[in-house]
């Protein structure tokens, strides 16, 4: 009987990060997240517990602990790869001067000939 008291176990024996990702994963509607938390743990029968354990780190370092990340992560071979902090502009590039040369007086755009600047 794989019940979420036998996953919080198993999932102790491969690890911390392991053991943290399932217990967040049951922590609310256990029984909604059994079926996800039972893959997890599945995963250490295709891969090695500490591949797993790399896995879960990571997949909780980058903020989606679920199955799937876990999966993906081991599928590509990337648990031992550091975490890339996101930069929060979505890697963007920024052309940023500020209102003080935005506003200079050899940056003001000119107007088409015949239209009055609005007041």
């Amino acid at each position: 009987m794989r019940t979420p008291a036998w996953c919080r176990k198993k999932a102790a024996e491969t690890g911390p990060a392991c053991a943290a990702l399932i217990g967040g994963l049951l922590e609310e509607n256990a029984l909604y997240r059994l079926r996800a938390a039972q893959g997890v743990l599945h995963l250490a029968d295709k891969y090695q517990p500490g591949r797993l354990e790399a896995a879960c780190a990571k997949a909780a370092a980058a903020g989606d602990p679920s199955y799937r990340t876990v999966k993906g992560i081991l599928a590509a071979g990337t648990e031992q790869a550091p975490v890339i902090a996101p930069a929060g502009d979505g890697g963007a590039g920024a052309f940023l001067h500020g209102p003080a040369v935005l506003f200079a007086a050899g940056n003001v755009v000119p107007l088409r000939p015949g239209t009055e600047a609005a007041s």
